[in-house]
């Protein structure tokens, strides 16, 4: 049996997840002429592979590979306006996606047609007037939720608003996106603010 095979079991016994200090006490009971070293390089392997994941330090899990990963399907238009604007303004950071994105990933939730352009505080207004004329769509700059209910509900919209540097972003195309983790926190932030 190999050391792949060993750790699987190990890991099928333990219902998919499993601790390294446990892996290896059981490994030396039942074979106790495998090393630990032959182990550790077997479950990097693992982990390269996709098989197995590391949860924390010295924890890891099978199955890792199912899980959906998050990614944005961008419009002609996002594209669009994502390359204009990096025409004007080439050294300027920016940020643009559709609202929309995420409705997949909740329940009961209206489809939303609103696409967020973020970008450095220091550029928004140039930006906001440029995307006037660049766009059809209604624009508004830094909206309250009362601006936004007022001037926008139920119409489709670009948003303009600051970008949050340390933001974690996915280049998709050569166009940068948010995260997941900064679609969250960056909802978290603005409904406890």
């Amino acid at each position: 049996m190999t050391n792949g095979e060993k750790i699987l079991q190990f890991s099928s016994s333990q219902a998919g997840k499993f601790e390294r200090r446990d892996l290896l006490r059981w490994i030396g009971e039942q074979y106790p002429s495998s090393s630990q070293a032959s182990i550790d390089i077997t479950l990097r392997r693992l982990i390269k592979q996709g098989i197995l994941s590391r949860t924390k330090n010295g924890e890891y899990r099978t199955g890792a590979d199912n899980k959906v990963k998050y990614s944005v399907k961008l419009s002609d238009e996002i594209s669009g306006l994502y390359h204009s604007l990096k025409e004007l303004y080439p050294y300027t950071k920016f940020c643009i996606w559709n609202a929309n994105a995420v409705s997949p990933l909740m329940h009961h939730v209206p489809s939303l047609d609103v696409i967020i352009l973020e970008t450095e505080r220091i550029a928004m207004e140039p930006v906001f007037n440029d995307i006037n004329n660049l766009s059809t769509r209604r624009v508004l700059l830094k909206p309250t939720e009362k601006n936004y209910l007022l001037y926008a509900s139920g119409n489709s919209c670009v948003i303009v608003k600051p970008l949050i540097s340390e933001s974690p972003l996915i280049d998709i195309d050569g166009i940068n996106t948010p995260s997941l983790e900064k679609i969250l926190v960056g909802h978290l932030q603005t409904s406890v603010a």
